[in-house]
């Protein structure tokens, strides 16, 4: 058997345009005392006009802030106050697959940052923007496998009919009968895929009378099924009583494979918004989000847009911490920004709303190794719209194809009793046998075409992957230390079969560039592809 691959070649044309350098897609773990690169206090020259400031909130310029503290992830794109736009573009060539150019598109429409120092000695600074996204995911993908083998398949084509002297109770004797049922397979009937017929007309009873333009169209050369108006005889065409592997044009079989996948598009509006404060032992920082998403096409939209337009009155998260006499302490650790994007946020999804609080201990000038950095914490709330994959196999479609033309061996012949040839038949009808042998002035057809044509005989199967978008809720949260991150996770998806979930894993790495990686997750209602099984990496 000879496989055919036509994938021969795939190319991948990817566009990406951005107005920023592109941020770590998964932030890494410190490997030296770190300075997040605040902007530092500044020392007030005139007076403060608002007696609860020592430094009233103001707008800090972008170039005094570093990205590194504002990077967050916002459905599946990572952005930080300098983001400006982003535009990626990924077109797949192949001729086994049909897809569109898949877009991903993220827009500042306004962003700021503003700092302060109030009088409890309590530096905060305040991120806010707001973000449109458009962006085309994938609705169905379907995979159709088609295995072709050459075959030749042979049929029959049987015509008969056999007339003679009425005999049969209440008949006339001076008039001629049928002792054959009309029956005639109808050719418009044909399964084009199977090639079998699906009907069969009776057009005559055994004993019908005969008249006399019947009698004489049926002496015309060939078979003569009777008149229009009185049709007799059997006609059956079977095109394929059989087959055999191979044909005339080939003896190999092929494999070919076929991908299409169905986009739509999602837009989604987004405010964003971190709060980060320090005093002169430790810093908070809250992370808070909205969302929007609207598809182009949505079998959940009222349900989805219900849960996101009351999503959007969920308060925004601002941490708590208590001033000091002593000044705010700006060297924060960078393990309190890496903990907040070291966050598990469900793939592929939209968030309507996530709330974090996330805390460390800030540096102090007698740390000396990386063990020392002090680690963070971080625990949200998130709740967005994932997809979920229903997957299946339709059933096998078998059918033939033709490749060549029907031929056909020929043979038969008719006549009556003064015939020069000696024609015998016999008709077995229930439990009556009507033979030439006992009927009187009879005449008998018989006719037969024995065929054979080149098909190809197709085994199609279709794969189908089908997503649909639903209301998701999770719990999670991690603590990060220098070398290792131990992270859980808890949710529920509610989709027509409501699925629970609940998981953790743990990633050290070494100081020598080893990484390794373990955990596990369980569902109540487990469906490939949608939480990872237990799993142990090395690298």
């Amino acid at each position: 058997m000879k496989i055919h691959n036509c994938g021969f070649v795939v190319a991948l044309a990817v566009l990406h345009l951005t107005a920023i350098p592109a941020v770590l897609a998964q932030t890494p773990l410190p490997w030296a005392i770190p300075d997040p690169g605040l902007n530092k206090t500044p020392k007030p020259s005139p007076p403060p006009s608002d007696p609860d400031y020592i430094i009233p909130p103001r707008v800090a310029p972008n170039d005094q802030i570093s990205a590194f503290t504002t990077t967050l992830t916002l459905n599946d794109i990572p952005i930080s106050h300098l983001t400006e736009w982003q535009v990626s573009g990924v077109q797949a060539f192949a001729n086994t697959t049909n897809s569109d150019m898949v877009w991903d598109g993220t827009f500042k429409l306004h962003a700021e940052i503003i700092e302060s120092l109030s009088r409890t000695n309590i530096y905060r600074v305040d991120q806010r923007g707001s973000y449109l996204q458009l962006r085309t995911v994938p609705l169905e993908r379907r995979v159709t496998t088609t295995t072709t083998q050459p075959q030749t398949m042979t049929g029959l084509e049987i015509q008969m009919s056999l007339t003679g002297a009425c005999f049969l109770p209440n008949a006339p004797r001076d008039q001629q009968c049928t002792y054959m049922p009309g029956l005639v397979i109808d050719r418009n009937s044909i399964d084009p895929d199977l090639f079998v017929p699906t009907r069969v007309f009776q057009t005559s009873q055994v004993g019908d009378i005969l008249a006399a333009e019947t009698l004489a169209f049926m002496e015309l050369p060939g078979f003569q099924g009777g008149t229009s108006s009185q049709p007799i005889g059997v006609d059956f065409y079977f095109p394929n009583s059989g087959t055999f592997p191979g044909n005339s044009q080939s003896q190999r079989s092929t494999i070919d494979r076929q991908e299409e996948i169905d986009l739509t598009i999602a837009g989604t509006f987004s405010r964003v918004r971190q709060v980060v404060k320090a005093n002169d032992t430790q810093a908070v920082l809250g992370r808070t989000i909205h969302g929007f998403t609207l598809f182009w096409d949505d079998e959940n939209r009222w349900l989805n847009t219900v849960i996101q337009a009351g999503a959007q009155f969920l308060p925004d998260f601002i941490p708590d911490l208590e001033g000091s006499e002593n000044p705010a302490n700006t060297r924060i650790s960078r393990n309190l920004f890496f903990a907040a994007n070291n966050t598990r946020l469900p793939s592929s999804s939209f968030t309507i709303y996530s709330a974090g609080l996330g805390r460390a201990t800030s540096l102090t000038p007698n740390i000396r190794s990386v063990r020392e950095i002090p680690g963070a914490s971080y625990h949200s709330l998130w709740l967005g719209l994932s997809p979920v994959m229903d997957r299946n196999f339709e059933e096998d479609r078998i059918f033939y194809r033709a490749t060549g033309p029907q031929l056909a061996i020929n043979g038969g012949g008719e006549g009556g009793e003064d015939a020069d040839h000696n024609v015998q038949l016999l008709s077995a009808v229930n439990q009556d046998i009507f033979s030439t042998d006992n009927i009187q002035n009879f005449y008998a057809q018989v006719y037969l075409s024995f065929l054979r044509q080149d098909v190809n005989f197709n085994r199609q199967s279709v794969y189908r992957e089908q997503r649909r978008y639903y209301p998701h809720l999770s719990l999670t949260g991690n603590w990060t230390r220098s070398q290792d991150i131990f992270r859980y996770y808890t949710g529920v998806i509610a989709s027509e079969t409501v699925k629970v979930y609940l998981g953790a894993d743990y990633t050290f790495n070494t100081t020598d560039g080893w990484s390794f990686r373990g955990g596990g997750d369980r569902l109540s209602q487990p469906r490939p592809g949608l939480l990872q099984p237990d799993f142990w990496e090395c690298f």
